[in-house]
């Protein structure tokens, strides 16, 4: 969508300069601004918005900002431009310090490249002044903008990653409640059933062997005695 947006904007500015062009060497320097910001949009544009701070977003800003001055150079219609310039300068910076140092780059510069097209001359000194004060004032109003909107936006995002995570962290507690709970009725089941029982086996056999004496079975009392015993200490 950016590209087409760029191309398209260029394309048409790019039509506006021949028809209101004075010479061709003005045609020659605003196609020539026109294309330096096509041509640094298409080939780095993507690729510096992951770059962060490295090289190309360096190249990029500065490709920016010399077409849009040539351009505005060519003719003061192709100030327009900047409508190109300022969103790119804003989204590819790390900070809203570096997008407004661009910014106020951009701006110093598109209102030089008027005030050469226009002719070194006072009216034509205050009108490019005059449009790279307001073009400059609306960039950082709407970029900050955009940007606290962007910033809300990443602290709703990290606020539902927490919730997220906090749901995931209780369903895990419900779940180990539940564990315990289960693991707490099932002793209590082995306790009021199978442990009772083995306690009154034991005790059986150890009454049974007393009352046995010296009979030979007395033995066999003993030892299933201490298999219930053992069986009980396991339960």
């Amino acid at each position: 969508v950016w590209r087409l947006a760029v191309v398209g904007v260029c394309a048409v500015l790019a039509v506006l300069l021949v028809l209101a062009a004075e010479g061709p060497v003005h045609v020659a320097v605003g196609l020539t601004g026109l294309a330096v910001v096509v041509a640094a949009w298409l080939l780095l544009g993507t690729r510096a918005h992951a770059d962060e701070q490295g090289w190309r977003v360096i190249v990029l800003q500065l490709a920016m900002v010399a077409g849009c001055a040539l351009a505005a150079a060519g003719h003061p219609l192709l100030a327009a431009a900047q409508a190109v310039g300022y969103p790119v300068l804003w989204t590819t910076s790390a900070n809203r310090r570096h997008a407004i140092g661009a910014s106020a780059l951009l701006a110093v510069a598109v209102g030089i490249g008027m005030a050469l097209g226009l002719g070194l001359h006072p009216g034509g000194v205050v009108s490019g002044a005059i449009t790279a004060a307001f073009s400059l004032a609306f960039s950082i109003a709407m970029g900050l903008w955009i940007w606290s909107i962007s910033d809300e936006s990443d602290a709703r995002r990290t606020l539902l990653a927490e919730l997220q995570a906090a749901q995931q962290q209780l369903a895990a507690a419900s779940r180990d409640a539940g564990v315990a709970s289960e693991r707490e009725r099932f002793a209590r089941e082995i306790h009021d059933t199978v442990a009772q029982d083995l306690t009154g086996i034991v005790m059986g056999l150890r009454r049974l062997a007393t009352r046995l004496g010296d009979h030979p079975a007395a033995a066999e009392a003993a030892r299933l005695g201490e298999s219930a015993e053992s069986a009980l200490a396991e339960a």
